[in-house]
């Protein structure tokens, strides 16, 4: 048996543009390897999972396949009007036993059943170890939760008992108790499996951790935190490198400013003889030609060394790595202590005949910071939707005192909606011109303020997101946050960790991700439950 499941050697992905997602792409996996992979979005991460699944073909390299790969996509929709025995691939088996059981099965039912008579009872197990005992093998796909969809998947998963599993953002949906059971999931998975993620307590699990980059794959042993500490280490070396190449720079630019003034001095001293006549014409001008090729040699040699100081500092800041923050006037959202905020008084709202706010009240004074905690389906996305207006209660009154911001786990914009577009449509009255001054601020400078939403990373709609909210002339005072961590780097996570941090408004917010809510210092705790 080959020593690897999947290798890849020197792959590349093309744009529709021609130019490369990335290239230069060498890996292989092994038996039972867990791997982490990591980069900036953007950074053709899906694209490769989909690359190393057979969904995509590379536009350059070879892919060596000798395993059965299964993929779990970031954000793979259910498919529509299709019951989980359906998705299993056991409906019609599970059609005839229903018959049977009602007395109206005909022969080619038993003969479909064949052994089969215990599928019903098995299938409750087989959703038992998954989490979902509560629910009837007849669901229908498209109502389950995301979390649901996601233990949904791994189960088929089990079934198909692959060699390895690739998994993108399979966290993104889970509540805390999922996010539990899916790491404990990993750790006992019979198979390789390669992790697409920024769940930071996900990414202790992997032995091995890949940073994907526009020029190539940079492997790193040990998992996520041991990957931070050796780019820690890269990145100060590359700041040294930075300030000694810098340095060697100013040095050569001395260096030809003296000579430039050295042979300046001798071409005027040349002049003065040359005024005086005190030499033959002849001496003089071989003297000055031989002057100027002198100049003229050693103009080109400063010039090579000053060029080639300036390419190592150009080669060493491009191995920094900038971080830039999203700024805005923190005092323009400041909530004052005592100020009301939002007052909620018995509201009420559910889907048919289910119940998820039942007389729900809640009074927010002053720059309180409240999670909303709950499991899966328990009503907090559609809590903050209702405060923003987004639906309207069955009964009760909401009612907000400060401008809202709402920053929304799943997308608002129009395909072609660029973050200048976005920002014009807010407020009236915000110039175009100071719209680009605060998007250029925040990382999104010239063609990126103008580029479709679609085709910005995670982490650059979410630097427009905050711009839009954040920077607008009456900015939001209370904003709210429905699992603001989802299909970010950790660049663009950092940055807004960063921004909350010195946000002096009112904030509510849902999230499953332990790191990002401890971060968040919430200073109350609203546990919502169905009914």
């Amino acid at each position: 048996m080959p020593p690897f499941l999947v290798a890849g050697d020197k792959l590349a992905y093309l744009l529709p543009d021609g130019t490369d997602l990335f290239s230069d792409i060498t890996f292989s996996i092994r038996p039972n390897q867990r791997v982490a992979l990591v980069g900036r979005n953007g950074s053709g991460k899906s694209t490769l999972a989909r690359l190393i699944a057979g969904e995509v073909v590379p536009s350059r390299g070879r892919l060596t396949v000798h395993g059965q790969i299964a993929l779990l996509a970031q954000d793979a929709a259910p498919p529509p009007d299709l019951r989980i025995v359906d998705y299993l691939q056991v409906g019609t088996t599970f059609d005839a036993l229903t018959r049977s059981n009602a007395g109206t099965a005909t022969a080619d039912d038993i003969s479909l059943i064949a052994d089969d008579w215990g599928l019903e009872d098995a299938l409750h197990r087989q959703l038992q170890t998954v989490g979902l005992r509560h629910m009837s093998p007849t669901h229908l796909t498209t109502n389950l939760s995301g979390g649901e969809w996601l233990r949904l998947q791994i189960l088929g998963v089990q079934q198909a008992n692959p060699d390895i599993l690739i998994l993108d953002e399979p966290s993104n949906h889970l509540d805390q108790d999922g996010r539990a059971w899916l790491e404990t999931w990993l750790r006992n998975a019979p198979f390789a499996w390669l992790l697409i993620s920024h769940d930071r307590h996900l990414l202790v699990l992997p032995k091995e951790t890949w940073e994907l980059t526009p020029t190539g794959l940079d492997i790193y042993g040990g998992n996520y935190a041991r990957y931070l500490t050796e780019k820690t280490s890269q990145q100060q070396a590359a700041i040294t490198r930075v300030a000694h190449a810098k340095q060697a720079e100013r040095q050569a630019q001395r260096d030809q400013q003296v000579a430039r003034e050295r042979l300046e001095r001798r071409a005027a001293k040349g002049r003065r003889e040359r005024g005086k006549g005190s030499q033959p014409k002849i001496v003089l001008d071989g003297r000055m030609a031989r002057s100027q090729h002198t100049a003229s040699r050693l103009t080109q040699i400063k010039h090579a060394r000053l060029s080639a100081a300036e390419s190592r500092v150009a080669t060493a800041q491009a191995e920094v790595k900038e971080t830039t923050p999203v700024l805005f006037n923190a005092g323009a959202s400041e909530v004052h202590p005592h100020q009301p905020v939002l007052d909620i008084e018995g509201l009420c709202f559910g889907y048919d005949a289910r119940t998820l706010l039942n007389n729900f009240n809640l009074a927010i004074k002053g720059p309180q910071r409240l999670h909303l905690a709950g499991d899966n389906g328990s009503g907090k996305s559609t809590l903050l939707d209702l405060i923003a207006g987004q639906k309207m209660p069955d009964k009760g009154i909401v009612t907000c005192r400060v401008p809202v911001g709402y920053l929304l786990q799943r997308g608002d914009h129009g395909a072609e909606a660029t973050p200048l577009d976005r920002c014009l449509a807010y407020r009236a009255g915000w110039q175009e011109t100071d719209i680009r001054t605060s998007l250029a601020r925040a990382g999104l400078r010239r063609e990126k303020a103008v580029t479709a939403f679609e085709l910005l990373s995670a982490g650059e709609r979410l630097r427009a997101d905050l711009v839009r909210l954040l920077n607008c002339p009456e900015p939001a005072q209370l904003l709210l946050l429905d699992e603001p961590s989802n299909h970010l780097d950790m660049e663009a996570l950092e940055a807004l960790e960063a921004a909350l941090k010195i946000y002096r408004g009112a904030l509510m917010f849902t999230s499953h991700d332990p790191v990002f809510v401890e971060s968040m210092t919430a200073s109350d705790v609203v546990q919502l439950a169905p009914g």
